[in-house]
Parts: structure tokens; C-alpha cells; sequence
């Protein structure tokens, strides 16, 4: 990871895993409760997956993050927004809420009617 020259947090990962799926078999055979888990997290994958004849499953990718964006394998998947510093430093104040305690605080206040 680095920063650029305005600051912007920029850099690459890699990750791969041969056999992947012997690894999330054991898993779930140990731990039945976590197949749905699991499964969802294969199923996001899966752009990044390939079989082999002597790796089983492999999970390859390539992260690049920076201004421009976010992409996987040279496909982009998200953009990235500035990152302001300025605010991170001095977040707006937030009003305390309202007390829910029947006081009537947290209700909307009606001017009261007139006549006339």
C-alpha cells in the first residue's frame, strides 16, 4: 500500500490457493453450519475460480486499488471515492437523538392552533 502524490491510498494484492475446494470440504465437514456461509463466499469467487488436474480448485487474483478504481484480474469491480481527509479529521458534529421517554422530545413539534 501507498499514497500518492494527492494523498489517495493506492497499491495491489495477489491471493491464490490451490486445492480450495479439499480446503472448504474439510470445513464443512467439521463445521456443517457454515455450508451456506460457504457456499455464498464460492459463489462471489467464482469468476476466480478454475479447475485443475493437479491443483483441484484454484483461486487466483489480483487486486488493484487506487483512484481510479478497484479491479480484479483487470476487470473493474468498484469505484473508490477520494478519501477526505479534512472530514476524517473534523467529522460534522451529530445531534444527540431525541429521548424516548415520553416526554414528548422526540416527537415533531405543531405550533399550537389559533383563533380567531
Amino acid at each position: 500500500m501507498k499514497f500518492d502524490a494527492n494523498l489517495q491510498p493506492s497499491g495491489t494484492a495477489d491471493l491464490s490457493a490451490d486445492h480450495l475446494d479439499e480446503f472448504t470440504a474439510a470445513i464443512t465437514s467439521a463445521y456443517p453450519q457454515v455450508q451456506d456461509t460457504i457456499s455464498q463466499a464460492e459463489a462471489q469467487l467464482s469468476p476466480y475460480l478454475s479447475t485443475t488436474s493437479t491443483g483441484g480448485q484454484t483461486l487466483g487474483m489480483n487486486l488493484v486499488y487506487g483512484p481510479p478504481g478497484i479491479t480484479i484480474n483487470g476487470q473493474k469491480v468498484a469505484d473508490m471515492p477520494p478519501v477526505n481527509w479534512d472530514a476524517l479529521e473534523n467529522p460534522p458534529a451529530t445531534p444527540a437523538p431525541a429521548p424516548d421517554d415520553g416526554s414528548g422530545a422526540d416527537s415533531p413539534t405543531t405550533p399550537p392552533a389559533t383563533s380567531q
